[in-house]
């Protein structure tokens, strides 16, 4: 009996994820004809921020999340000062007396801005998938640009391939995703607890290029080169501690592909698809069909056929075109 109702779970998994790509192959379809309307746009919310202090257990905006971290307004709890005072009751007795100890919301902001910065290039600090917004400053359509965010905002656990035109918001979309990771993991893995906190090995922004360059230096030079920052083994080993891996990788098809970089690109794939990781990856070629036929070229296309075909399982496939 077990059996059969495992399997018939399976098969209304099956059945919802074809549902959630038929939608998705529709919403796209419209996208391309113009006909598209979106029916909402990311809905507004709030981030908690509690602690074992009475005091700071407040809600934040999400517009005033990254203003509070970046000191452009001051913290709610402690209004700026790092300190928050705490009232407490001498044992045994009637008496109380008043104690000043660190803000642990102010805390909490600074260590995550400190992580953002190791992980991500600077002009993309801000992007956070609970406020971005379409943008004039971008080359794509500003209401193909909602479109895309609410998908993202949607399914902001899935893996993607973000195709298209440079300057139309690939990167921005894809470290969106790897802010919201951070705070999906913050306190479960991240912190964990008296000012205590673990490297951060599991989320991860490369770019294709140097990260090949750093595979290089360690297979040539393992005694002086740094060790690769993401690897296979490293993946299933953080899989095996509950930890689901965020990757992104940057400009994927920036230079010529060589058998090296497909076989490297492909046990990443490989590793991410077992631990049913995200896998965020940008290109910018124009079409899916032309990114397919640089990556099954010459000498890497049986690789590049079985790298493919994990795209294909596993990612989303968003098209960032140009405004016409």
């Amino acid at each position: 009996m077990t059996d059969n109702l495992n399997n018939f779970d399976d098969e209304l998994d099956a059945l919802v994820d074809a549902a959630r790509q038929d939608e998705w192959n529709e919403i796209q379809e419209q996208m391309e004809e113009g006909t598209y309307e979106p029916t909402s746009l990311v809905p507004k919310g709030w981030h908690e921020v509690s602690s074992s202090y009475e005091p700071c257990k407040i809600r934040i905006s999400r517009e005033s999340y990254d203003a509070i971290m970046f000191n452009e307004e001051p913290c709610p709890a402690c209004h700026g000062t790092g300190l928050i005072q705490i009232t407490e009751q001498w044992e045994e007795t009637d008496k109380y007396h008043t104690i000043n100890k660190s803000c642990p919301v102010d805390f909490r902001m600074k260590s995550k801005l400190g992580i953002i910065k190791k992980l991500l290039p600077s002009r993309y600090y801000r992007s956070n998938i609970g406020t971005l917004k379409p943008s004039p400053n971008s080359k794509m359509d500003m209401q193909r640009q909602a479109i895309v965010i609410q998908h993202l905002w949607d399914n902001n656990t899935r893996s993607f391939l973000f195709y298209g035109d440079p300057g139309t918001g690939k990167t921005t979309f894809a470290t969106a995703l790897v802010r919201h990771a951070l705070e999906r993991d913050w306190e479960e893995h991240i912190h964990t607890g008296c000012g205590n906190f673990n490297t951060v090995s599991w989320i991860q922004y490369l770019n294709w290029d140097t990260y090949i360059q750093s595979l290089l230096d360690w297979q040539n030079h393992p005694d002086t080169a740094e060790e690769p920052s993401v690897t296979p083994t490293l993946i299933h080993n953080n899989a095996a501690k509950g930890r689901t891996t965020c990757l992104v990788i940057e400009e994927v098809d920036k230079s010529r592909l060589t058998e090296f970089k497909a076989n490297k690109l492909f046990e990443l794939v490989c590793a991410m698809d077992a631990t049913e990781s995200q896998l965020i990856i940008t290109t910018n070629y124009a079409t899916k069909e032309e990114f397919q036929s640089w990556l099954c070229q010459g000498d890497t296309r049986i690789v590049g056929e079985a790298i493919w075909r994990r795209l294909s399982d596993n990612c989303k496939f968003v098209s960032c075109p140009k405004a016409k």
